[in-house]
């Protein structure tokens, strides 16, 4: 009798979609940041770690802009470097956004809160936008600049006479606004 054989192949069918580049530059860049944290997400899931599988697993996955630059742009000269941080490096060289605090500070100082935005959201966009300023103290910062943009003169006056923090002003004003909308849903019922 025929001894049965069984084959095992590991399953590594990663999600990522081809990476597309922006017509806007300064958008690109953001998206390539976000793409590559995506993809490397899938790399620690599904353990990839071999250098040489994750560069051809960011080539396949990455589309055909990537695979033209992997071609067409010089490896970096540092041998130190294994072929999956060459390759990332060119890629980040190419689509990172060159890091400039005076455009990212602009970019920060003109938000303001969307309409019916919670002031925890709008602390969040601040917080992702503040990541590129370079400010000293990030956290005093945002706490500024709600108290300026905000409509809750409550909420200003409690930050201002308690000498909150930012995460004490967050606290409270989560507080705050999640009593005030089960107040209105209790009042539609």
């Amino acid at each position: 009798m025929a001894e049965r054989i069984t084959v095992v192949t590991e399953n590594r069918n990663l999600r990522t979609l081809p990476f597309t580049p922006s017509e806007d530059h300064l958008t690109t860049g953001s998206q390539w940041e976000e793409w590559l944290e995506g993809i490397e997400r899938e790399f620690r899931y599904f353990r990839i770690t071999e250098p040489e599988d994750k560069k051809d697993a960011m080539i396949i996955y990455g589309g055909k802009e990537i695979s033209r630059l992997e071609k067409s742009t010089p490896d970096p000269v540092d041998r130190r470097m294994d072929v999956y941080e060459k390759l990332k490096k060119k890629l980040n060289d190419y689509f990172a956004p060159k890091k400039n605090k005076h455009y990212a500070r602009y970019v920060f100082w003109k938000m303001r809160p969307i309409n019916g935005e919670s002031t925890v959201a709008y602390a969040t966009r601040l917080r992702e936008r503040a990541a590129d300023c370079e400010f000293e103290n990030q956290d005093d910062r945002i706490l500024e600049h709600i108290i300026q943009t905000t409509d809750n003169e409550s909420l200003i006056k409690k930050t201002i006479n308690r000498k909150w923090t930012l995460d004490q002003m967050l606290q409270e004003v989560h507080q705050l606004e999640d009593t005030t909308l089960q107040i209105h849903d209790m009042r539609d019922l």
